[in-house]
């Protein structure tokens, strides 16, 4: 048992509140066990009890041990001087702590939740719950993956809200640096953020028409231009680079900050950022398509999403070394993580400064008609049998996993609640 296990049960009352005694033989009624207090001060407050015919409301202070309370130094502490109830798991103190009553729970605690606790915490899997979660019901999960989904849209776009600050509200900014960071996968995500922050979008809008000059200006600054250029086009993008640089006092990256191991050849940093200058090359007006007219369809977003390389690309995965003829497109799979996690968050985001809600419950709507994600995640609750039929789903267990699941939060998780109810 620890303090936080203790808060929990007392929160949702998972103890037998029946013939409850204080430790002076008075009963006790709970009523309500209050609100957690994640400040400093009472563990509980506005709590509301009854004492023989006498109703109280005020805080409460938990401790696994009575003498806890002069260990933390309460009696000095005037937060701590007018609580109601004081609530224990072991009465080991000689003699009572305080003027207020004091609560012993000890025997009144389900052993088998400390059991089905103690199995959450001890597994090493990434999800604990996997074995237990069968008989949760359809509406707890429904209701949770609802609110996991909202929850997910609610970081999102809290972050994004403060790099639009950083961007000076700068919406066309804010939405190519949150396509190049998605550009880069999860391997070179943070690779992609750093090429597209160092390479204002406004210099590429500049050039949008003359697609070398983007590719030279993004390879350059990716780092990834050869050093010893052999060919006629490798030649032309560094010539061009070169001129770039020093025209608009550019600052480029290291090339083995990219990751290329243990890749498909396909999406090899270079093929990626060839799809990216070819994305800008040709979609003039992405950010109102996507972001500031009514909402696209699916296809219709990915048909704007799916480009091709240039022709030097589809011999090419990498400088100075041809390959096979090959179509290079952006594939559906990457079309539909583009639009799940650049364009639909920042679209909510948008929706939201011009105070349009309707269009954000549109796009719940649309992640229902998405096939799930596959990735590592996901793998995971497929794994343990867990059926995902939708984008949607994905998304919220993907929430899930991160917030609660790896950093063992199954006491703020609604099927951890469940269990342990159990």
């Amino acid at each position: 048992m620890n303090e936080k296990l203790f808060q929990f049960i007392w929160e949702y009352a998972l103890f037998d509140i029946t013939e409850l005694c204080l430790q002076d033989g008075r009963t006790v009624t709970i009523l309500r066990p209050g609100i957690a207090n994640r400040d400093a001060g009472p563990d509980f407050i506005g709590a509301r009890i009854r004492i023989g015919n006498t109703i109280w409301v005020g805080n409460v202070e938990l401790h696994l041990k009575e003498s806890d309370w002069t260990r933390h130094g309460h009696e000095h502490n005037r937060q701590y001087q007018n609580i109601i109830l004081h609530v224990v798991l072991e009465a080991d103190s000689p003699c009572t702590q305080g003027n207020f009553p004091v609560l012993n729970l000890s025997g009144k605690i389900n052993h088998r939740l400390l059991d089905h606790y103690n199995k959450l915490m001890s597994r090493q899997t990434g999800i604990s719950c996997a074995p237990l979660e069968r008989n949760i019901s359809d509406l707890v999960w429904t209701q949770w993956i609802d609110r996991l989904l909202h929850e997910r849209w609610e970081q999102k776009t809290s972050i994004l809200n403060t790099h639009l600050q950083q961007q000076h509200n700068d919406w066309h900014q804010l939405f190519y640096l949150q396509l190049a960071r998605y550009f880069g996968a999860a391997v070179n995500n943070q690779a992609f953020l750093q090429l597209a922050t160092s390479t204002p979008f406004s210099i590429l809008a500049k050039h949008r028409d003359n697609l070398p000059h983007l590719e030279a200006i993004l390879f350059g600054q990716a780092g990834l231009l050869p050093a010893q250029a052999q060919g006629p086009y490798t030649i032309e993008l560094t010539v061009h680079y070169a001129f770039f640089r020093q025209k608009y006092g550019l600052t480029g990256m290291q090339g083995h900050e990219w990751k290329f191991l243990r890749m498909r050849p396909a999406h090899f940093p270079t093929i990626r950022i060839a799809q990216f200058a070819m994305l800008i090359h040709k979609s003039r007006h992405l950010f109102d398509q996507l972001i500031s007219k009514p909402a696209l369809s699916a296809a219709q977003v990915r048909s704007l999403l799916q480009v091709n390389v240039s022709e030097y690309w589809k011999q090419h995965y990498v400088f100075e070394k041809t390959s096979i003829h090959k179509e290079k497109i952006i594939g559906r799979q990457m079309a539909q993580n583009l639009l799940i996690n650049a364009v639909i968050p920042i679209r909510i985001l948008y929706d939201r400064y011009i105070g349009n809600s309707e269009r954000t419950e549109a796009l719940s709507t649309q992640l229902r008609t998405l096939p799930p994600e596959e990735n590592h995640i996901t793998n995971l609750w497929k794994q343990c049998g867990f059926g995902i039929s939708d984008a949607y789903t994905s998304q919220a267990l993907i929430q899930l996993y991160e917030h609660y699941c790896l950093p063992k939060q199954c006491l703020r998780c609604a099927i951890g609640l469940s269990i342990l109810k159990q």
